[in-house]
C-alpha cells in the first residue's frame, strides 16, 4: 500500500519537474545571443546558456536518483 509520503515524494517530483521544463523551454526564448553584435556580450550570453544546459542536467540527474528510492518503495510494499 502507498503511504502519503511517498504520494507527496511522487507529486513533489513531477511538480519539479514541470517547473524545470517551464523554466528551460523559458529561458531558451528569452534572448537571441546572434543578434548579439558586441563579441564580450555575445560570448557572456553564450556562456549564460551554456551554464543553464548544465544546471538543468544535473537537476535531470538529482530528480533520477531521487525517484528510484521511490520507485522501489512503491515496488516492494
Amino acid at each position: 500500500m502507498v503511504d502519503v509520503n511517498t504520494m507527496i515524494n511522487i507529486a513533489v517530483i513531477v511538480l519539479v519537474g514541470f517547473i524545470a521544463i517551464t523554466l528551460l523551454s523559458n529561458i531558451g526564448n528569452v534572448a537571441d545571443c546572434t543578434q548579439i553584435t558586441n563579441t564580450t556580450l555575445g560570448n557572456a550570453c553564450d556562456a549564460f546558456f551554456n551554464n543553464g544546459a548544465v544546471l538543468f542536467t544535473i537537476l535531470a540527474v538529482l530528480v533520477l536518483l531521487l525517484v528510484i528510492p521511490v520507485i522501489r518503495g512503491v515496488v516492494s510494499t
